[in-house]
């Protein structure tokens, strides 16, 4: 199983959540996939069935340009990380049928246990 990094848009509080799940030991080998992409760069390529992508949404907008991938998500295992805590993007999120979701603003709550999980 391969494990990727995605965000619809390319920001600072993306790069921090990809950088906090880079500081992990052991490593979780993650790659990180060109922000705004839409799983056609190159590096999208080496996605497989049963991948992990983590996803990260900033707000509403960038979590409804995640939604649109949604029948080319169906096939990987989703792991959301929202920069806030909101009820309603956690209700939109589940559109894609996340295995889980956390929150960059309470510290990434039972992230690295359950990617672990996921993962293992």
């Amino acid at each position: 199983m391969n494990n990727f990094f995605y965000t619809a848009q390319k920001s600072t509080e993306a790069s921090a959540a990809f950088e906090w799940l880079c500081s992990l030991r052991p490593p979780l080998n993650i790659q990180e996939l060109p922000s705004g992409s839409e799983f056609s760069s190159y590096e999208s390529m080496q996605l497989r069935s049963g991948d992990l992508i983590i996803l990260f949404a900033r707000d509403r907008k960038e979590l409804e340009a995640l939604i649109r991938l949604r029948s080319v998500c169906s096939n990987f295992k989703i792991f959301f990380i929202f920069q806030e805590y909101d009820q309603e993007l956690l209700k939109i999120g589940q559109l894609l049928n996340p295995r889980y979701s956390t929150f960059a603003s309470q510290n990434y709550m039972h992230a690295e246990e359950t990617i672990r999980k996921i993962i293992r």
